[in-house]
């Protein structure tokens, strides 16, 4: 019986993501002139960094810290095939159809409230779906090491900040 349930539910999720992908597909390209994701996807990036790093009193929030700015600064340096992948990640994200599908919600990821998207990128994560899982991982890595990287958070995890050189560089 659990096979079978494992076929159903594999089968139900790739036919769900392959309409998500086709829904995409069909719509138009990136409109955001000079910036390596588009503004959708902009908005997307912005809600996920906020549904992981919401900030609290003395903590700033990822998007205090300029996260989905730098992300996007970031892709604009990357293999652009790599970038439309990501782009495309995002865009699952956000899809209704996938939502509705996935996690019961028809509307847009960017559009639920906190709570909703912790809680769907929390099905993300643990989803028995490869696919929805790997995408997860991707942009959960990314906002993470963006967000502890910057400076602000160094001291809440104890790092002192890179040595001084002394002004001396390798040559």
């Amino acid at each position: 019986m659990r096979r079978r349930r494992f076929l159903k539910y594999g089968l139900i999720g790739g036919v769900g993501m392959g309409l998500g992908a086709a829904v995409i597909a069909s719509q138009r390209g990136r409109t955001g002139a000079g910036k390596a994701l588009g503004p959708s996807e902009m908005g997307v990036l912005l809600a996920l960094a906020e549904a992981m790093h919401p900030g609290s009193p003395g903590k700033p929030s990822a998007a205090q810290l300029g996260v989905p700015a730098k992300i996007d600064e970031l892709m604009g340096s990357i293999h652009p095939d790599l970038r439309d992948e990501f782009s495309l990640v995002l865009k699952l994200i956000e899809q209704p159809l996938v939502g509705l599908i996935f996690d019961g919600a028809l509307r847009p990821f960017s559009k639920r409230s906190l709570a909703q998207r912790q809680a769907d990128l929390n099905a993300w994560r643990n989803s028995r779906i490869k696919l929805r899982r790997a995408a997860a991982k991707t942009v959960v890595a990314l906002v993470n090491s963006i967000t502890w990287g910057h400076r602000s958070n160094w001291q809440r995890v104890g790092y002192p900040g890179p040595p001084s050189l002394g002004g001396v560089h390798g040559r």
